[in-house]
């Protein structure tokens, strides 16, 4: 496997440093809002559940990324990132390129963590592709991006397994669906692991030559399963996918209940999953990308994503 390689060289100290999130829906569809660190709770600063930015930064002081509403494809809302002046963030934070910046990554930012930016939450599948809504308003030539990485830390070092790269140079009103291939460092890729992680790295600017004032609007971030026969995460299985009629769950015994999510986060159908497995209706489910989440008695939540067609 190759060793990583990100927009800048620069911005590796950011997934050097991964973290270990739980995962959940949130993190794809961009639909719930968090205060992300106590400084936030100060200033009144958020970010989507699951994603970080630069907003208000101590010394900074200049929100990049806020709450759009109505979001993409009939969801509740949207991020709108737009790159602003960050006078001295390249100082605090060598890895940080330039004091221009429109950013948005999957993870944590926090002055109490060591180090702050903790990037990335636990992956262990193998996408095909991966796919998001976004329209975009560039200053002059601008243009935005969308970098997925799949990644494996071991030690010091860290080895890309597959990326999805998405370049925006045009201007756009109005939402479009993208879907972009993942390309892995091996063929066939390597068996998944408990130790694989997810980082996605959305930008409204060049990183390294930014422009001030452009803005990228982001939302509905699914993978793509499309034409594998099932989802397989550590002892769990949803099959068939695409599916549709029926949706197989196969998993460990202390999952008792379920809930599937549209694209747009809202709750489409929900019960009860007998210990070990248990066959689901979906025939009334219009047909689109689903997240189906299960969990125990305890609250533990196992989620899978799915295609009904």
């Amino acid at each position: 496997m190759k060793k990583i390689l990100l927009i800048s060289s620069m911005f590796l100290g950011l997934f050097v440093n991964a973290s270990a999130q739980s995962f959940d829906v949130a993190p794809w569809n961009l639909i719930s809002w968090d205060m992300d660190s106590t400084w936030l709770v100060f200033q009144g600063g958020s970010n989507p559940k699951g994603w970080f930015s630069f907003n208000l930064w101590p010394g900074v002081n200049n929100t990049m990324v806020v709450k759009d509403s109505p979001g993409a494809n009939g969801s509740s809302f949207a991020a709108k990132i737009t790159s602003r002046a960050t006078p001295g963030l390249h100082a605090q934070l060598a890895s940080i390129p330039r004091d221009t910046l429109g950013t948005l990554f999957t993870g944590t930012l926090s002055l109490y963590s060591t180090p702050p930016l903790q990037t990335g939450f636990p992956y262990n599948q193998r996408p095909t592709s991966l796919s998001f809504y976004s329209k975009y308003s560039p200053v002059g030539n601008d243009t935005a991006s969308m970098l997925a990485y799949i990644f494996r830390q071991n030690g010091a070092v860290v080895d890309t397994i597959g990326k999805a790269v998405y370049i925006e140079t045009a201007s756009t009103s109005v939402y479009a669906l993208h879907s972009v291939n993942f390309v892995y460092a091996t063929t066939p890729p390597p068996a998944p692991d408990p130790a694989d992680k997810l980082a996605i790295v959305v930008s409204s600017t060049r990183i390294n030559q930014p422009t001030l004032g452009s803005t990228f609007y982001f939302d509905g971030v699914t993978d793509g399963f499309l034409g594998m026969p099932s989802l397989v995460s550590g002892n769990s299985r949803v099959f068939p996918n695409p599916g549709h009629d029926r949706l197989q769950i196969d998993c460990p015994t202390q999952y008792t209940t379920f809930r599937i999510f549209d694209i747009g986060g809202q709750m489409v159908l929900s019960g009860n999953i007998q210990k070990g497995s248990s066959s689901i209706s979906i025939e009334a489910l219009s047909d689109g990308a689903y997240f189906v989440r299960m969990e125990s008695a305890q609250g533990i939540p196992l989620v899978h994503r799915f295609i009904k067609n």
